[in-house]
Parts: C-alpha cells; structure tokens; sequence
C-alpha cells in the first residue's frame, strides 16, 4: 500500500482500520476524520512536508501514526489520542509543540521525532510521561538547543542525534533506571572526552557510539556499564582507544568495531585475547570491518 501514489484522501471509506499510501500533497483535510475507526496511519509524503489539520485529535481509535515529516495542528483544547502508542515522525520547531503533543497522548510508548529550526531554545520538558518507553530524537542541521537534557524514568530505548553531550550540556540519561539501549549519532561531546562514572548507566545491554567526530577520549570507571552485553563503534575516527575497563565487564558478549582508526581496532583485539586467554571466555566476540 505504501507504494500506492494518492491525490486526495479517501475520507468516504469510513470503515477502514489501516491505511498506508504515499500522498501527493502538503495537507489533509479535516474531512480525515471520517474515517472514525482508523487505527493504524501510514503515510509517506512524496516530497516535503505533511501538515495535519487540528481535527486529527478527535480520531480517538487511531493506536500507530507513521508519517514522514508530519506537522501536526496543535492548541491547547481537551481532545486527546488516549490509545495512540506509536508515533513517527513529527517534526517540531519549538519545545512547547514537543511538551503539548506528549501531553495529548499520555499512553504513548514509542516516539521517533526531529527538532527543526531550534534556535537556542531551552531542551523540551521530556520527564513527565510515564509510559514512554522508546524515543529517538534528532536535531535538524542549524538547530541549537540549551539547558538540561531530560528523560522519562521510564525509557528503555533511546536514540539521540546531533545533540551535544558532556559537562557542560547535562543529562539525565546515565542514570536513568530502565535504559537498556542507547545508540548516540553524531554527539558532540564537551572538550571531544566522554566520561563516564561509577554505578552510571546501570541497566545498559547494548551501546552504539556513531558518526561521532567530536569524540576522542573515553574514560570508563570500573564500576560503570555493569550489565552491558553489547559494544558497536562505527565512523568513530578520532576516537583513540576503548578503554581498558572493558576486560573486566563480565557480561560482556561482542564488540563491533566499524571505519575507526588503527588504535581502537587493536584495543578491541587486547580485551579479546584477555576476555578469552585469562578468563577463559571462548565464547565472546570481536567483529572488525
């Protein structure tokens, strides 16, 4: 259905539960909300951006929203989508159409978004809901963005892109209780070092460290990262080594080392050899490409 190429929407057939197409406009009308048994959206605009009308918000069935680029209609009215737990990918240009939308869908579970035209704004209110259990953010070329980076406790998968990190741009994710993939595009880490400190992350499993041309040194405390089972480094050039405290992270099954220099590659090997001649782990893995 994606691949189908539409003009107009089809807000005649009232009774259909899934819908998926490409569309060739910039809009949709109110009249969308015919279709009041709707549950599944998926739309792909064939170029540019998709503004959804305000009357979206009394489609009280709709449960997944795909949409590429999607601009929604917002205002501070009562109607809320109660059973929507899916959502991609909207794209908002303020923190307060980030912080009423998730206000409107208070059982969402999975988020995928885009901050466009962010110009020195304060980072989103994120901590209040209570359901929100994966988010991916990505913060659009030219946008920038300040103040605390915060989370919901409740996040178990999260994705950033773009945004800066380290002592001077605070965050709450490496402590956030439930956290057990974190995948980190393009960061610009303070003074190119990330830190990272006892009893930090604590819940982790699988870490993926991207794109990354701002990161050079990683310091690792002993105590960090204790459940974590899964390491990937990909396009980290200027990244010297992984630090040495990786050996001792006994759940520890694979790294993955992908276009990093020279240095990092032969880190990988050293806790190989560590991992599998001192402590006798045959089983664990390093992957070099």
């Amino acid at each position: 259905m994606e691949s189908i190429v539409i003009y107009s929407f089809p807000a005649e057939l009232v009774y259909l539960r899934y819908f998926a197409a490409q569309i060739a406009q910039e809009s949709i009308t109110s009249s969308m909300t015919n279709l009041w048994n709707l549950q599944t959206l998926i739309i792909k605009p064939k170029e540019g951006k998709l503004t959804l009308p305000i009357t979206v918000w009394k489609m009280v069935k709709l449960r997944h929203i795909h949409i590429d680029n999607a601009y929604f209609s917002l205002n501070d009215g009562k109607e809320l989508l109660e059973n929507l737990e899916t959502l991609s990918s909207p794209s908002f240009s303020c923190p307060k159409g980030v912080e009423l939308l998730l206000r409107k869908t208070p059982n969402l579970r999975e988020l995928a978004c885009s901050f466009v035209d962010f110009k020195d704004d304060l980072f989103p209110k994120l901590d209040f809901p209570a359901q929100l259990e994966t988010l991916e953010i990505h913060l659009a070329t030219g946008s920038m963005i300040d103040g605390p980076c915060n989370f919901p406790s409740s996040l178990r998968n999260l994705t950033m892109s773009r945004f800066s990190l380290g002592s001077c741009h605070e965050s709450n994710i490496a402590n956030l209780p439930q956290l057990q993939v974190l995948r980190l595009v393009d960061i610009v880490f303070d003074n190119k070092e990330w830190k990272v400190r006892d009893d930090e992350f604590p819940e982790l499993i699988d870490l993926k460290v991207e794109d990354c041309v701002f990161f050079e040194e990683w310091n690792v405390s002993d105590d960090a990262l204790p459940r974590l089972h899964h390491l990937v480094l990909r396009k980290c050039q200027y990244l010297k080594v992984i630090p040495d405290c990786f050996q001792e992270i006994s759940s520890l099954k694979s790294i993955e080392i992908k276009w990093c220099n020279k240095s990092v590659e032969k880190s990988g090997i050293d806790i190989l050899r560590t991992k599998v001649e001192d402590y006798q782990i045959s089983d664990f893995r390093v992957f070099i490409n």
